[in-house]
Formats: C-alpha cells, structure tokens, sequence
C-alpha cells in the first residue's frame, strides 16, 4: 500500500518487542489500564491526557508512573522511532463511535518538531485522511479523502513532524471496542505565539550562535517586567521562518545579519519563552500567606454562628429541592439564583430570597460570621448531580459582582476538593487545595477572583449529589461602569455566534451602507458564553473576533443570538432542559438593552448521519420559536431551511458535517445582511 509523504505504518509494531507469549497478557493489562484512565473522561469518544509530569499541563492529567504498561509502550516507541515523545492521549471507541470531524493535532502545547505514533487495541477501524488545503476551499470531505489505512491490533502509524499542517484526519465508526493510544511530546510550557518577540532578530551585529548563546545564560538581574514588541499578523501556514524573522524584505542584508534555520528557530523559541516564564512567575508570584488571606475555610461555621442545625438544615434542603424541582432535569450541572429583589438587576434571572426562609436565614447566619459579609444580597445554588460532575477553571469576576465584596461558598452533600491556581500564569502548581466537607464554608474575600482561579474536582467515591450556595453581593443597574473608547464607531448590529459564524466577513456584510456589523463569534461557545458576552457588551467590554473592542453600546440596534451548536450535541436525551437557559439568555438581551431588536438564529443542519442529532436540531429549533414567541422585540431568523433542499442538507454547503462552507457562509450572510442594512425580509415566526 502506498502511504502519504510523512506517514508510516507498521503492522508488526507489537511483534517486533515481544514474544507471542507475552503479547496476550501484556494487551490486556493495557487495556485496564486504558480503561481505568478512560473512566476519568466524560465525553461519549471518552479521551484522556497521561503526562509525565501533570503539572505541565493546565487541565486535568493522569501521571505515566502510575501506568507500567503504558510507560513500557512508550519506552517501545521512543526506541524504535528516536524520538523524545512525554505524552500520551488515551482514547476509548464503543461499538458506532467515531471522532466526527477530520481533525489536526495541532494544539499550541503539542511540539510539532516531534512525531506523533498511534498505537490499536482491538477491533480495526479505518482512519481517513484528507488535504487541509482542499477542505479549507469549501469541498467536501469525499473530495478531498487523500489516505485510507485500517490499523490492526499491535500496530502503530506514524504522523511524522510536517503532517500536522498539511493533512487531517479522522476515525471511522465501526463494530466492536476499539481503544488507541496517541503518543504525543507536549511543552512544559505553551508557546503563545502573541508573546513571541519577533523583532529581537533585527538587532545589528547578531549572530545565530550568539543570540541562542545569550539566552541560553541565566539573566543576573531580570527585569520585574518584560515589555515586547508588538507581534506581526501571522497565520497558521507561516513557517518558523517567516514567523521569526518577520518578513525577510524587511530585514537588514545577510551581511548584517545571518539568517537562522528552522530548529535554530525552534530552539530559540524555547529559549525566549522559559526566560519569559521565569520573569512572569517571579513577578505574579504569590506566597503561602498570600494566598491564605484571600481564601478562607470553616469546618462548622453554624455551630460558630449558634445555630440550631437540626431545624435549619432540613428547611435549607426543602428550598433546595423546591428551587430544583422547577427546572427541567437537567444532565450535568444545573445553576439557579436566587435574589433580595429579581428586579434589582436585569442580568440575572432568579427566584426572591424573601419565598425560601430556609436559604434567607442561612444566609443571615452567613452574614453573622464576619462584618465584611454584611452586604451579601444573591445567593448562586449550583447542583453538581453526582461524582463525575466537576467545574472548569474559571474567576466569579462577572461585571454584576461586587469585586469589593467576599464570596461565601457553603457546602451541603458529598465532599468536594477545590484547587486554586494563580489566575495571572498560563501554568502551574495548585497553590492551594481545600476538602470541602458538608456544611463547610469556603470564603474568597475581595481581590481573591484578580489573583486567584478556581476548579471544582470530581469525586469518582461520591455516591449522591452536592449542592453549593454561593453567597454574594450584586450590584443594581445604577453601579455599571461603562468603559469604553469614545473614538470607536458604535456598531449597528452585533453577532454573537459560535464557530458557524465565525467566517462571517463584518466589512462585506456592512458594505458601502453607513451602518456597522460586529461579529463577535467564538468557536465552541455555549448558552452561558452568550450570556457572559451579553454582560460584556452592557458594560462596553467586549470585543470582537480580532480582539478590538467594540466600544459603546447606546446605538446598537439588532443584536443576532446564534447559540445552542455546542448544547444540542451532547444532549442524547433530549434538548427539553435547555428551555430555560434560552429563554433567560433572549429575556437578558431584552432587559439590557429595550431599544434593540433581537433576532435569534436557527441552528443549521449537523450530524445528519445520526438520527438523535437530527431530531435534537429539529426540536431545538421548536424551542427557539417558542422562546421568541414569549419575548418581546424578539424575532425567529429561520436559516435552517437555506440549507436544506427535499429534506436533506445541501452537501455543498459544508465542509464537513457541521461547519459551512464558504457557499454555506454566504448563505448565513445573506440574513445578515438584511438584518444589518435594514432591507424588508420574512422573518419567519
């Protein structure tokens, strides 16, 4: 079989270090291993990174030393191969899976100077690869197939370095289990490509040799602050060349500079952005004593404030289970407020404190424990439904909290870890972990969300639910602080989206009218994403797809909601919880801002190969309507049907099963268009 430039495939892989003895016992003690790591996952294609050192990485890892089957694999590859590989992704395949998309593995951690080797377990699946360059036109993926293998049990194919930029690939569905282990190097620390100082190689007088010698050595006064340059625009196809040198028309004659190679490039990366690394810890560093005056922790906070927890506790349990019971069940975390006064501030949509006395006079006994906590107005009750349910890394810092103000977190089911991260580091150790016991109390008093990031870890030994109440102050619409730069334009229509609309072209969409069209689509984003830009743009600081700010938002006047693609995909039962999420994220956009229309968008057809998704699109689609309906200054932009023709998706207008392609995304401009210049259209309803 003739295989692509860069690709290797060896079916004797296994063979070749084992005897067929020990190969049965040796696969199935790596398959134990793979699954007990698997377990950790949550998605459906269930995946999970097995580090050398976790600390590297700033998600949730596995350590290699805890896996003797795996380490030995990967003692097999680096000896086999030459290469230096620290890493590995294990995944898991049931019986249909599939990974959907043709994909490159080609995240900013992963060294693309090393190759990456997938080693099979189980039953053979194809694997599909197909030209970056002919998907990226707008073709489809049949169009741009290039490669198929179908990796036997035992062997290994090589990615080699170049293979990432310019093919992708992708993991046919098949019968029988299947598990791979994808053998990878990461970065101890990411390379940002927006911190790289380019323009430290148009110095006179530099050599090579002697720029990596410099920055080899170690500073002997660092600086408490670097200032860089600011970074040219580069895209994904810039070689290390380019990107480092910036532009070789713009440099000096060879005479007075000598050019690097590529791996004297790569090297020098390196170099740069440990010696950045070293200057940033140094200066955002943060002490033990530091950290213990911006969070605090209390074992029985009511036996401190005298209260009776027999009576308490019971009352607090059955608002909880009141305030619960409301919402459709939801799959995973499930959030709900509850407010002095619903009415106090249009960001948040919740119950009045005064009907749940339970919670109220929890919330007085709260307040008892320290003065600061006085001011505490809302109360956030978070419901993690069981022990896989865990929180991402994040700060409270939305624009409707009181930054001046502590956060009281109060614990009620199974014990949950909390771990802080310093929230100015890309990187790093844990700086502090807390075992959040029932009725405990976690407080993160005022400059704690500037300094400090925080993660909820899931708990594989709880066997029933936790809830968190989350006491804090609120601010009325009298305190925003808008901030904002009198010299931007104020856009007319502004597009909230997700990675559907993120080509949308804003200048082609405007034209030549005197209007302005903001597209501030982020790929990936959910509800609650949308939700948080709106706030955002409230308090003037959004920005848009290019990171410029969008600027005051007193004449904006359509704003396009297109949301739910990254919901409906993994609801298998059912999009029916996702009412409520919808229709608090249309009644925000209204309250904030009553002069502007409001168009939710359609989802377009996706995953059409599974009859679930295509259902889940089609009822979520009902529900916009529905959601539109009730919403004053609220329209339905139905696109759905511009994608679709004798009741199948017009295959032309993807790239694969998700994403438009470039027809696709003139088709979605064309709404747009008529939103933003005001032209006379059916909004269908």
């Amino acid at each position: 079989m003739q295989l692509l430039p860069d690709l290797r495939y060896d079916e004797n892989f296994l063979d070749n270090h084992m005897s067929p003895p020990e190969k049965k016992p040796f696969l199935d003690d790596l398959s134990l291993e793979i699954a007990t790591v698997c377990k950790q996952s949550t998605s459906k294609v269930q995946s999970f990174y097995i580090v050398d050192d976790p600390s590297i990485l700033n998600f949730n890892c596995q350590i290699f030393s805890n896996y003797p089957s795996l380490c030995k694999l990967l003692k097999f590859v680096n000896t086999q191969y030459g290469c230096s590989l620290n890493s590995c992704v294990a995944n898991c395949y049931n019986t249909g899976q599939s990974r959907k998309l043709p994909h490159a593995d080609d995240e900013s951690y992963i060294d693309q100077s090393q190759p990456i080797c997938t080693f099979t377990i189980g039953t053979a699946r194809n694997v599909l690869f197909f030209d970056s360059h002919t998907l990226s036109s707008g073709d489809s993926p049949q169009q741009a197939l290039v490669q198929n293998i179908n990796p036997k049990e035992g062997s290994v194919y090589v990615m080699e370095p170049s293979f990432q930029s310019r093919y992708k690939h992708q993991v046919q569905p098949g019968s029988g289990k299947r598990m791979s282990v994808s053998f990878r190097k990461v970065f101890k620390t990411p390379v940002r490509l927006n911190e790289w100082p380019f323009s430290v190689m148009k110095s006179r007088d530099t050599s090579a040799s002697s720029l990596l010698q410099s920055f080899s050595a170690e500073p002997q006064k660092p600086q408490p602050r670097l200032l860089l340059p600011d970074p040219p625009m580069i895209n994904r196809k810039s070689s290390a060349g380019d990107i480092i040198m910036n532009k070789r028309t713009a440099l000096p004659t060879s005479e007075e500079i000598q050019l690097l190679s590529k791996d004297e490039c790569k090297n020098l990366i390196v170099l740069l952005q440990s010696r950045l690394s070293k200057i940033e810890i140094e200066e955002y560093k943060l002490d033990e004593m530091e950290v213990d005056a911006l969070v605090g922790y209390e074992e029985n906070p009511l036996e401190k404030a005298d209260a009776d927890v027999s009576d308490l506790l019971p009352r607090v349990m059955k608002d909880i289970t009141d305030i619960v019971s409301k919402s459709p069940k939801q799959d995973g975390i499930s959030t709900h407020w509850i407010l002095d006064d619903p009415s106090f501030t249009p960001f948040l949509v919740g119950e009045e404190m005064s009907t749940h006395p339970g919670i109220s006079d929890l919330l007085a006994h709260i307040k008892s424990l320290d003065q600061n906590n006085e001011h505490l107005n809302a109360c956030l009750l978070t419901k993690y439904p069981d022990g896989e349910a865990k929180s991402r890394l994040h700060s409270d810092d939305e624009v409707y909290i009181c930054s001046d103000s502590p956060i009281c977190n109060f614990s009620i089911g199974e014990q949950r870890t909390i771990k802080f991260f310093n929230a100015r580091l890309h990187s790093g150790p844990a700086l502090k972990s807390i075992p959040m016991n029932s009725l405990s109390v976690v407080t993160m008093h005022p400059n704690c969300q500037k300094k400090l990031k925080h993660i909820v870890l899931p708990n594989p030994d709880a066997v029933g639910p936790r809830f968190c109440l989350s006491f804090r102050r609120v601010k009325p619409i009298s305190e925003k602080k808008l901030v904002q730069d009198a010299s931007t334009e104020p856009p007319s229509t502004v597009l909230i989206g997700t990675s559907v609309t993120k080509r949308i072209n804003s200048s082609k969409i405007a034209g030549r009218a005197t209007c302005k069209f903001v597209n501030c689509s982020t790929s990936g984003d959910r509800i609650q994403d949308a939700s948080d830009k709106l706030d955002k743009l409230y308090a003037g600081t959004l920005t848009d797809c290019s990171d410029k700010p969008v600027g005051s938002n007193l004449e904006i006047k359509n704003i396009i909601l297109s949301v739910g693609t990254n919901d409906i995909r993994r609801k298998s039962n059912g999009v029916s919880s996702l009412y409520l999420p919808v229709r608090a994220l249309l009644k925000k956009a209204g309250d904030l801002f009553p002069n502007c229309q409001v168009y939710v968008q359609s989802v377009i057809p996706m995953g059409y190969e599974f009859s679930w998704t295509a259902s889940n699109v089609m009822s979520f689609n009902s529900l916009l309507r529905r959601c539109a309906k009730e919403i004053p200054n609220c329209s339905y932009l139905d696109v759905f049907e511009d994608f679709i023709h004798r009741g199948y998706p017009i295959k032309s207008l993807f790239f694969d099963h998700l994403h438009p392609s470039a027809r696709g995304t003139a088709v979605l401009a064309r709404s747009f268009i008529a939103v933003t210049r005001g032209r006379n259209f059916s909004v269908k309803i």
